[in-house]
């Protein structure tokens, strides 16, 4: 959401950055750039496709395919995130395992907006 992609570019001080590379610089102002925000999403875009190199990203914005290589793995299983209570507890008992992790140890998913 336009909110989520705020907060994260303001608590990890990339706008600064964001703002110096993509907004004309008759557009930038001193306070947007001393707090490096506000960023639009478009400034926000233009900076996460910039990367030549994906692994010099941050680990929140790689492409799935560098930070996990599925094509380098043979899965076993895949999980949804929505359902990580019901598949993790289904993977202990295949594990056998089940009785040395906790039973609240796996929480319902949620993939609502902390907004």
């Amino acid at each position: 959401s336009k909110q989520w992609y705020q907060r994260r570019v303001r608590d990890h001080k990339y706008g600064r950055q964001i703002i110096r590379r993509f907004r004309p610089e008759e557009k930038i102002t001193p306070e947007d750039l001393e707090r490096g925000f506000p960023v639009s999403f478009n400034e926000y875009i233009d900076y996460i496709t910039s990367f030549s190199n994906p692994e010099e990203m941050n680990e929140h914005w790689i492409p799935a395919s560098v930070l996990c290589r599925p094509c380098h793995v043979e899965y076993d299983m895949l999980g949804h995130f929505e359902e990580q209570k019901r598949e993790g507890e289904y993977l202990l008992e295949y594990l056998k395992i089940q009785d040395f992790v906790p039973k609240k140890f796996f929480r319902e998913a949620s993939t609502k907006s902390q907004d």
